[in-house]
């Protein structure tokens, strides 16, 4: 872990405080995946405030379930606030799966989580904050929250999925906003209970905050 050093950094605005990125220069020859990147976080007693994505193409590991089924997915559980370089040219091939504790809250902002085989990005009782997000042809949902409150999604997009394009549930809620908001070509595979946006039950909210309507950003 290094001491962020304000004076040395080309972002704009600069956020101070504690920081790694990825791919490490110091690590390069480790070949490092963001998967074991994330695990050596998870498990550190003070991690991080930030995880910084160079441009890339960050291909997560394959791993199989108990029913043989693949995942491609990183798991995060803390709270961290993860940006990329570039929406367009840093690009996470897998998943990302935020577990943690109610008051837990990632932020993800300026990047592309791309071909997960499960859902694209997925919030289980820790809160996620999307902003500047693109999530493409998931093989589920491409945002889901399960039990989990405080949910964020600012100027992202969701495309592509194979069932529902924002899908909250089980008592769960999102707020969507950001003129640059777009919500569209999911349900690739046609399930009855998927739409673009699909609050599930009576005690899930999906809010779209003004000027945004429903018929612009989902369709």
């Amino acid at each position: 872990m290094i001491t962020f050093n304000p004076n040395c950094s080309p972002l704009n605005p600069i956020p101070r405080g504690s920081y790694t990125v990825y791919p490490h220069p110091k690590y390069l020859s480790l070949n490092l995946s963001l998967n074991s990147l994330m695990d050596i976080l998870n498990g550190m007693t003070s991690a991080p405030e930030y995880l910084f994505i160079a441009n890339g193409d960050h291909v997560i590991d394959i791993t199989r379930d108990e029913s043989d089924d693949e995942y491609n997915e990183v798991e995060i559980n803390i709270s961290i606030t993860i940006i990329g370089a570039s929406r367009e040219r840093c690009i996470v091939v897998g998943g990302l799966l935020v577990m943690g504790k109610a008051e837990d809250k990632v932020k993800i902002s300026d990047l592309t989580v791309r071909e997960s085989k499960s859902h694209g990005v997925q919030g289980k009782i820790a809160s996620i904050h999307l902003e500047n997000v693109s999530v493409e042809w998931s093989g589920y949902h491409g945002v889901a929250v399960i039990n989990s409150k405080r949910n964020i999604m600012k100027n992202c997009n969701v495309s592509h999925s194979s069932m529902s394009g924002v899908r909250v549930m089980r008592g769960s809620s999102m707020t969507i906003s950001g003129i640059d908001t777009t919500i569209h070509d999911n349900c690739r595979d046609d399930f009855d209970n998927d739409t673009g946006l699909c609050a599930y039950n009576t005690r899930s909210f999906i809010y779209i905050v003004e000027p945004l309507t429903v018929d612009e950003i989902s369709y």
